[in-house]
Parts: structure tokens; C-alpha cells; sequence
């Protein structure tokens, strides 16, 4: 499986775990390849977008008060809502 969440972020899994990085593209050999980094492992969807929010909210840089930490989570549980249908969880 192979999922983009959106520009920056992307799941992917294997037979035994769900892989959440960011995407970046690097040259390898002439050619452009995409590759994850930051990735984190987890046993299930849930989990993964559990761990996305977290990721997002303590990556934000540009959050320096407690209400932009509120509207964040609020932005993020509506885009995980949206996921979450999309991936029909």
C-alpha cells in the first residue's frame, strides 16, 4: 500500500506494520526516486494517524500559543476525519 495524506506526508505498508514519512525525491543513477524520511512504525491505521497528529503538532514551528495548538488539532482531526473515510476506517 501506498497513500499520499497530502504533498508532505505518505503511508505505506509492508506484511507486517503501516509506515508513516515525508516524501522527498532524491537522483539515483540519473533517474528521480521517491523516498520517506522521519518515518515512524505502527501496528495499525489508527495508531499511524494518532502518530500523524503528533507529528504535526510538535513539528510546527510557527505554533507559540496555546489556542494555535487548539486550532491545529482541529485542523488535523478534520483532515483525519477525511482519511479515515476515504480509507473507509
Amino acid at each position: 500500500m501506498k497513500i499520499d495524506i497530502n504533498d508532505k506526508w505518505q503511508i505505506r505498508s509492508d506484511e507486517r506494520q503501516y509506515i508513516l514519512g515525508e516524501k522527498y525525491i532524491r537522483e539515483v543513477d540519473g533517474e528521480e526516486k521517491e523516498y520517506l524520511r522521519n518515518t515512524t512504525y505502527y501496528n495499525t491505521l489508527e495508531q499511524l494517524l494518532q502518530g500523524y497528529v503528533q507529528k504535526r503538532i510538535r513539528t510546527k514551528e510557527d505554533i507559540t500559543e496555546f489556542q494555535q495548538v487548539v486550532e491545529k488539532l482541529k485542523e488535523l482531526k478534520a483532515e483525519i476525519k477525511e482519511i479515515k473515510t476515504k480509507l473507509d476506517i
